[in-house]
């Protein structure tokens, strides 16, 4: 489902003159960089969606756990 993001999918395009060359390096780093570049903060949205979604499949178990053994002791034998 992921895939990886190379620098040079953005480094293209800004032409031969050396500003240009600059600001595509400078939006490279913004989307592939360090801490604050957009691939990372996507995959900590990635991380934290499926960490709810490990959350909630489990709450769910628990209910039907809970709810059947509660169902069993208020059941009239």
């Amino acid at each position: 489902m992921r895939s990886t993001i190379q620098v040079q999918d953005f480094a293209q395009g800004f032409g031969t003159l050396p500003s240009g060359q600059a600001l595509a390096r400078k939006y490279s780093e913004l989307a592939v960089g360090g801490p604050g570049s957009l691939s990372t903060l996507l995959q900590a949205h990635i991380a934290i969606a499926s960490s709810l979604a490990d959350t909630f499949t489990e709450m769910g178990r628990n209910y039907e756990s809970t709810e059947s053994e509660a169902a069993q002791r208020i059941t009239p034998k």
